[in-house]
């Protein structure tokens, strides 16, 4: 008898567990910001741009979002096969792309930013994507925002700024983005802080400027 009530008080005890991963796993839905989805999972072990959205993938999940909201949740277990990223598309969809980015195309500048620093589909140069982030990001757009200040604050293809970073880590934030606020905040001098947010609040004011005219 004794040992059935352990068998038992074992089941129970398993059923509770994973039944309190899967409240925990499932806390991501459609329609959430991207700032919760980095606030449970933390950073994705991969992200690229595909079709104008953003594909994320966790251990446990792929997220796909578009301007900083979820649209879909693919877990493991029942996850399907999804799409080939842009920068595995032959080389004429990446001159589309150039072209589109060229003519202003947010986007665009974006995807192409991205294949640049991968050397997905066209050479790598990180002095370029830099610059196509830049011009994205200046717009506004959020996953540009993100990357930028990635780049600048691990320093990879660019002088490391901490400055630089935090700046557009306010900049991601303010489009539901918190993820590197948080990674960088520990990592500021009370000078750098202060410095980032004056950029950002300067950059910010030139963005509605722009978006009013």
């Amino acid at each position: 008898m004794l040992m059935f009530h352990r068998i038992v008080i074992f089941l129970l005890l398993l059923v509770s567990a994973v039944m309190g991963q899967q409240t925990r796993t499932k806390q991501i839905t459609e329609g959430d910001p991207l700032s919760k989805v980095y606030k449970h999972l933390g950073t994705p072990t991969v992200e690229f741009p595909l079709k104008g959205k953003l594909v994320q993938k966790y251990r446990q999940c792929t997220v796909t979002s578009c301007d900083g909201v979820v649209l879909s949740v693919a877990y493991k277990a029942t996850a399907k096969s999804i799409d080939e990223p842009i920068g595995k598309k032959p080389s004429p969809s990446i001159q589309h792309i150039k072209a589109m980015a060229e003519q202003g195309d947010a986007e665009s500048q974006y995807i192409l930013a991205y294949c640049l620093q991968s050397g997905q589909a066209i050479a790598q140069d990180y002095g370029k994507a830099i610059g196509w982030y830049t011009k994205a990001a200046v717009q506004g757009h959020m996953p540009s925002q993100h990357n930028l200040g990635f780049l600048y604050m691990t320093g990879e293809g660019v002088e490391q700024d901490y400055g630089e970073a935090y700046m557009w880590a306010l900049m991601a934030e303010s489009n539901g983005n918190d993820s590197l606020v948080t990674a960088l905040i520990h990592k500021l001098s009370q000078k750098q802080k202060l410095e980032g947010e004056l950029k950002a609040e300067q950059m910010q004011s030139k963005l509605h400027k722009k978006q009013a005219d």
